[in-house]
């Protein structure tokens, strides 16, 4: 039993005495030849894209993300809605009626001459507003002729610095008309005739 243990072990030795190992790997394994072939294929590291892949298709969309866009202009609606617009002419006043404006515009005249007080040159820059609104009936003939009848008596009376008699006649064409008519320039003839009286003009 101990002769076969020994003889066991010597063999064992011998083994492990007769084992060489192998020599290292010096060169590189052969790659089969369908793998060489795929890597013959590929682009090196760091290669450029080729020019076909950089330019864009046929009708897609080109955008330059660097450069900054300007926004397209907006019409400036303000300034072409406030455009200057050509005043009307207006015609001249009819020749039966020139002398009541006459009359009027010279009153008008001489209270602007002698007002001190800003609160009465304001009543009397209103007072020819309204008196223009007159003129304006007067050229389109739109006042019937009672209204025209008591409006001429009216500068009569303007004329001959008879005021009060003036403001009895504006008071009956305020009872008598259609005040519609005539509320454009009334309250005008009422403060002139009144500011007149109160400067002596």
């Amino acid at each position: 039993m101990y002769i076969e243990r020994h003889l066991h072990s010597g063999r064992h030795r011998d083994k492990q005495e007769a084992y060489t190992p192998p020599a290292p790997i010096t060169s590189p394994i052969p790659l089969p030849p369908e793998e060489q072939a795929a890597m013959m294929n590929q682009e090196p590291p760091g290669a450029p894209i080729p020019a076909a892949v950089n330019q864009p298709q046929a009708g897609a969309p080109q955008y330059n993300y660097g450069q900054t866009y300007a926004a397209p202009p907006i019409a400036n609606v303000q300034q072409q809605s406030s455009a200057p617009t050509t005043p009307k002419e207006k015609g001249p006043i009819p020749a039966e009626h020139q002398e009541l404006a006459q009359s009027l515009d010279s009153l008008l005249q001489r209270c602007l001459s002698t007002a001190s007080h800003p609160q009465t040159k304001r009543k009397l820059e209103d007072v020819g507003r309204r008196l223009e609104a007159l003129y304006d009936k007067l050229r389109d003939n739109s006042l019937p002729a009672p209204i025209l009848t008591s409006l001429h008596q009216l500068s009569q009376a303007c004329s001959q610095q008879n005021y009060q008699a003036g403001l009895n006649i504006h008071t009956q064409m305020i009872q008598a008309s259609n005040f519609s008519q005539i509320s454009s320039f009334m309250t005008g003839l009422k403060v002139l005739m009144q500011v007149a009286t109160q400067q002596g003009v």
